[in-house]
């Protein structure tokens, strides 16, 4: 073992919960695939703080290792505390580890915390098979949901990047394209799948929302830019930077955000 692992080693059994979380902390910014077998043991802490420190950490060190990392974090869904379980779940987005999959569709649906539920839907977007649509589609719907849960599962259905549900994201989008806390995520979403006809009324939402509700929208915005990128981005460049930097005059408390998202828009043919 290097120096630096048995640095790590000592820190990670420190008497101290708060010095075990500063360990996994700093582990996490420089992920080491090497480290993971120090940081599992964590993963059943006697403390809240570490388990759930223990848990975000695994899945950034154990990235490459998804099998082994999805195998440890998964006894951690059913943890007694929200903030456990809502580290486990948000790593299970990026490992992409299948046998988690059954368990995210019913946490989406039932956990008792609505933060769990929101990076549950989240988390379902990284994900395709049987189910997923459709229960995304479901907590879109659910009307008695807490909206982020809602926006969340939106932006899932975009990301999962499969043109074949952009029928059902039709269907949401005329039941809830209209309301202010869900339409701009499930625009995005339908844009996202090949509806190019919903970038227009995305893009109008900058020009009728109050000032506090850019900050979102520019969000949703800025997820076009990312991958699973739209089949349409390039053509439409142009017309998105046209709107951001008309945002940016009129507003220009959003111009640094607006800006980084032109930035990261492609080129077209004559530019």
């Amino acid at each position: 073992m290097s120096d630096n692992h048995d640095a790590l080693h000592t820190a990670l059994q420190a008497p101290d919960p708060a010095a075990r979380i500063r360990a996994l902390n700093d582990t996490a910014l420089q992920p080491d695939p090497a480290c993971l077998p120090e940081v599992l043991p964590l993963l059943a802490d006697s403390d809240i703080g570490v388990r759930a420190a223990a848990a975000r950490t695994a899945a950034k060190v154990g990235a490459t290792r998804p099998e082994t990392t999805g195998a440890a974090l998964l006894p951690l869904l059913a943890d007694s505390d929200e903030m456990v379980r809502n580290e486990a779940v948000e790593g299970f987005g990026p490992l992409q580890y299948a046998p988690a999959l059954p368990r995210l569709l019913t946490l989406v649906r039932s956990d008792g915390s609505w933060i769990v539920r929101a990076s549950a839907a989240e988390a379902l977007g990284f994900y395709q098979g049987p189910g997923v649509a459709e229960t995304l589609a479901e907590v879109v719907n659910d009307d008695r949901e807490m909206y982020p849960v809602r926006s969340y599962a939106a932006f899932s259905l975009g990301h999962i990047g499969d043109p074949a549900i952009l029928p059902q994201v039709d269907q949401l989008i005329v039941a809830h394209g209209s309301e202010p806390k869900v339409g701009a995520a499930l625009l995005g979403a339908g844009y996202r799948l090949g509806g190019h006809q919903y970038l227009a009324p995305l893009l109008n939402l900058l020009d009728i929302n109050a000032d506090y509700e850019i900050g979102r929208l520019l969000t949703e915005i800025d997820y076009l830019t990312r991958k699973p990128l739209p089949p349409t981005l390039t053509q439409d460049a142009a017309t998105i930077r046209a709107a951001l930097d008309s945002l940016a005059d009129r507003l220009p408390n959003h111009a640094p955000k607006a800006g980084a998202i032109v930035r990261r828009l492609p080129l077209t043919d004559t530019e």
